[in-house]
């Protein structure tokens, strides 16, 4: 096995290119999802091109898993301050919803909480490992979170604009969750947090199901 130093994130090109994919990825988003609403097309194209960017980095480096988060190592601690997190936001959003009546439970949600953390930690992955970490090993922002941590939230929620509620959302989701990662180094609480309150956020505060907008364009 070769050293983990040369794994991810190693190489300056590399790491230029893996953040110009992840940048891609978002123009992608903003083509399929809003100018030609397919949500489930871009999801499964994403899904598919960087599970096979990840296979092929393990095939040459076995210990890019480590290095990008998906280990135990970090877990326990990532666990514990993206909990205390998650219930916070929670909450609020539950207080949203009280106060826009639209706080209930529907069937729908029961598949997307066991799917949607798929989703969100390719995301993770894509803002984390390969934008956050990449930025923090630059020049200009080398070992600086303070610097790190703003850029990639909002990318993050750029990506997901014309939606300025869900840009804000997913902007301060960035705020919370780059800092922790770059601490840590675990996607894996990131990834499950990130989906379900995806769930809670659509529902409760856009009035949207992404079940029904998913499934009724295939």
């Amino acid at each position: 096995m070769k050293q983990l130093s040369t794994g991810p994130g190693a190489s300056s090109p590399r790491s230029a290119l893996e953040v110009a994919g992840v940048i891609a990825t978002g123009g992608l988003h903003l083509v399929l999802v809003h100018a030609f609403s397919a949500r489930a097309v871009f999801i499964a194209v994403s899904i598919a091109a960087w599970s096979s960017y990840i296979a092929a980095r393990l095939w040459k480096y076995p210990g890019c898993l480590l290095v990008w988060g998906f280990s135990r190592r970090g877990l326990r601690d990532t666990l514990t301050a993206t909990t205390a997190v998650t219930i916070l936001a929670a909450a609020v959003l539950a207080i949203i919803a009280r106060y826009q009546n639209t706080l209930s439970l529907q069937w729908h949600m029961l598949p997307l909480l066991l799917l949607y953390p798929i989703w969100g930690l390719v995301q993770q992955f894509l803002v984390q490992a390969l934008v956050a970490a990449n930025l923090k090993r630059a020049g200009p922002f080398k070992s600086s979170t303070g610097l790190v941590t703003p850029i990639c939230s909002l990318l993050f929620g750029i990506v997901h604009l014309p939606d300025l509620r869900l840009a804000m959302c997913t902007f301060l989701l960035g705020l919370v969750f780059t800092p922790i990662y770059l601490k840590w180094r675990n996607l894996w609480p990131l990834g499950l947090y990130h989906g379900w309150l995806g769930v809670l956020f659509y529902f409760w505060v856009l009035r949207r199901d992404p079940w029904s907008e998913v499934l009724g364009r295939l």
